[in-house]
């Protein structure tokens, strides 16, 4: 009886591991549309470009097709997968900055997969009306 609560005490140890791991995971999405969408998720105006986003633990990079490229520090990852990075989400809040351009915002995306496909939508400055959506978006993790 000890034997199997320990076998199972461990294996609930090993996959909660598994689960809050992929926060840790660092990993790059590819874009190959931009969807600027308003507060009722109106379409505003679509983009085809290919952009690129890197989030490590740290820090998320955001290179736009335009390539002016923003990134800073990461301020909360939140992990909720069941299936990684094939079925939850993660939910990732940064403070980016442009220093060409002199711009500073804060940005909450919410990347979400179901059935294996992700989508990934962005709310720049806690404002409804600048949300951006990806399209055709790519995943792979990065070392």
């Amino acid at each position: 009886m000890k034997r199997i609560l320990f076998l199972a005490i461990t294996i609930a140890i090993v996959s909660l591991q598994e689960l809050y791991a992929q926060c840790d995971t660092a990993f790059t999405i590819t874009s190959t549309q931009t969807v600027y969408l308003d507060s009722s998720d109106n379409v505003v105006r679509t983009v085809d470009e290919l952009s690129t986003i890197r989030v490590s633990k740290t820090t998320v990079t955001i290179t736009p097709g335009n390539s002016r490229v923003m990134s800073g520090p990461v301020s909360k990852h939140e992990c909720k997968w069941q299936v990684p990075f094939k079925d939850g989400r993660s939910l990732i809040i940064a403070s980016l900055s442009n220093e060409t351009a002199g711009e500073s915002r804060t940005i909450n995306m919410l990347l979400e997969a179901k059935k294996g496909v992700l989508s990934l939508t962005a709310t720049v400055d806690d404002d409804d009306n600048k949300r951006i959506k990806l399209n055709g978006v790519k995943f792979s993790t990065t070392q």
